[in-house]
């Protein structure tokens, strides 16, 4: 009898730590740090790129922080490269993952951050080139080919 129970027992033991933990469904994308629930070429209400990009997010919160978008460039350049937020970073090579967010297919793409300035008349976006990314404000009536990615938090 106690054989059967401790051949239960090892056996409930490697069922429970052969487990993997399930992927969330609504990630397109999933990292341990970053989920993307959407990549979507943007569109604009009233003439505003981001405004179209939080509707598509369901609200500037579902949109990435600066942090996010350096997590991003994580993801689509070879070697993890970690550089702060706001700054450029050069001599990088893509990954297969460029693709994914090259919705124009030219060979570099603009992401929308959730960070504005001067009511929310310029936004902030990340740039990826083929060897850099750089962090700049534009118009938010000039988004017509940044991308919108949206993350769940």
């Amino acid at each position: 009898m106690y054989k059967n129970l401790s051949l239960i027992l090892v056996l409930s033991l490697l069922l429970t730590a052969c487990g993997k933990p399930e992927k969330d469904p609504d990630c397109l994308i999933e990292t341990k740090e970053l989920c993307i629930t959407k990549i979507s070429k943007s569109y604009n209400i009233g003439g505003n790129y981001w405004e179209g990009a939080k509707e598509l997010c369901g609200g500037a919160q579902n949109l990435p922080k600066a942090t996010d978008l350096t997590k991003i460039a994580a993801l689509v350049y070879e070697g993890e490269p970690r550089f702060p937020a706001d700054e450029l970073k050069t001599g990088l090579k893509p990954t297969e993952s460029f693709k994914y967010f090259d919705l124009n297919k030219t060979g570099s793409f603009m992401i929308f951050s959730e960070e504005t300035e001067q009511a929310k008349k310029y936004v902030y976006i990340r740039n990826f080139y083929k060897s850099q990314t750089d962090w700049k404000s534009i118009d938010s009536t000039a988004g017509s080919d940044v991308v919108t990615v949206c993350i769940k938090h």
